[in-house]
């Protein structure tokens, strides 16, 4: 794939005490990879590892907190691959079925397995899928109820402590009703509520790891600004306090909380900035605050063969 079409996006792994917190992949015009403290510029490895790399679903991320391991579902030439990095930044790549993509990823902590959410690509279906974490063997995969789900990029998240994946997204039944699904990993069951208020577009989702609370960027249209938010399993969205006005844009994937540390870190751009831009907000009230320097150009990367402005983002939970 073309090299304007690499990586972005922020990840769960840490090298030292110093580089905790929320990590940078950039991907080069040369196909090199660096990974860096998103927060302080601290370069943590640099060089061709993975090459060539990759297309990557803008949701397909997870982490595993005990070896602190990152997987990525990526497409490399045409071919699906689940890319494990450790905490060097060295990756291994296990491969998965060609007739499949990945458009979540979340690790099951209980039993050492990735748990995918997959889009078949010979009947659009959505499955439910358990790969063993170390060898990327399939070991099972349940069938999501036909009506389900269209899904927005960036807001399909894994939730730990409910093993179920939490996105926004319509169903066939009701397609213009936009609306909160919980897919669970056991059974591929899909629930939906209806988003409200209506006139609020969520942007992004997040779940917070202390204590399982979904998190979303949200997007006030009749005021131009964004907002933190809270939105409940019912679906209703209630608004911090606090906004960015003239703001944001957002790139389609989802944010980041950096366990203990209670803050939402998400790449957005103002309505008159220039460039993406790392922004931390306060889960507490909502508060905006400029993280980071722009990260340049962010590139492209490709959801489910769908090009999307994207990122990936996640957190170290180190200290």
């Amino acid at each position: 794939m073309s090299v304007s079409r690499w990586l972005f996006g922020l990840l769960g792994l840490v090298a030292t005490a110093s580089s905790a917190g929320p990590l940078t992949v950039l991907g080069s015009a040369s196909d090199e990879l660096t990974l860096s403290n998103a927060l302080t510029a601290q370069a943590l490895m640099l060089g061709r590892n993975p090459l060539p790399c990759c297309q990557v679903g803008a949701d397909a991320i997870a982490r595993d907190a005990g070896t602190d391991r990152m997987w990525l579902a990526t497409r490399e030439a045409g071919v699906p691959v689940l890319r494990r990095f450790d905490v060097n930044g060295n990756s291994v790549a296990l491969p998965l079925d060609v007739a499949t993509f990945a458009i979540g990823l979340g690790f099951d902590g209980i039993r050492s397995e990735l748990v995918a959410l997959v889009r078949r690509s010979a009947d659009q279906l959505l499955t439910v899928r358990r790969y063993n974490a170390a060898t990327g063997t399939l070991l099972g995969e349940i069938i999501v109820p036909a009506t389900c789900c269209a899904l927005r990029a960036g807001t399909v998240v894994w939730s730990t402590a409910r093993r179920a994946f939490l996105a926004i997204g319509t169903d066939t039944v009701t397609p213009t009703t936009l609306r909160l699904w919980q897919i669970d990993a056991a059974i591929a069951n899909a629930t939906g509520s209806d988003i409200s208020p209506t006139d609020l577009a969520v942007q992004t989702l997040t779940v917070d790891p202390d204590d399982d609370l979904l998190y979303a960027l949200v997007h006030d249209g009749a005021n131009t600004r964004t907002q933190l938010a809270t939105i409940a399993t019912n679906g209703v969205i209630t608004t911090k306090p606090a906004f960015e006005a003239n703001c944001c844009y957002v790139l389609a994937s989802r944010a980041t909380i950096e366990p203990g540390v209670q803050t939402l870190y998400a790449v957005t751009r103002g309505f008159a900035e220039a460039g993406f831009t790392l922004r931390s907000f306060a889960l507490s009230t909502g508060t905006v605050a400029m993280a980071a320097l722009s990260p340049g150009s962010a590139g492209l990367v490709s959801d489910a063969n769908v090009p999307v402005t994207a990122g990936v983002l996640f957190a170290d939970g180190f200290d």
